[in-house]
């Protein structure tokens, strides 16, 4: 099966370890590593809130810390 945006939004749903995915029509993006769901949203200065939700409904997180794209995925590796 090719991987594509759908089939990442599918492995989200089922609870599965994924990288960055657009899950419904939010700004934000999500990553399950471990277990542990993690949302990063894009600020005005080009980067990154970064924060730990329990789930995709969840307003408010604990956050973690402002990031570059890069450095994101990197904290998020070194996190979890």
């Amino acid at each position: 099966m090719p991987i594509n945006r759908s089939n990442f939004a599918q492995m989200y749903v089922n609870d599965s370890q994924c990288k960055w995915t657009v899950v419904a029509a939010s700004k934000a993006i999500y990553c399950r590593v471990n277990g542990r769901l993690f949302r990063r949203e894009p600020r005005p200065d080009w980067r990154l809130d970064l924060s730990r939700v329990g789930a995709i409904d969840e307003t408010k997180g604990d956050f973690i810390g402002r990031y570059a794209r890069r450095d994101a995925t990197s904290a998020v590796a070194e996190i979890a």
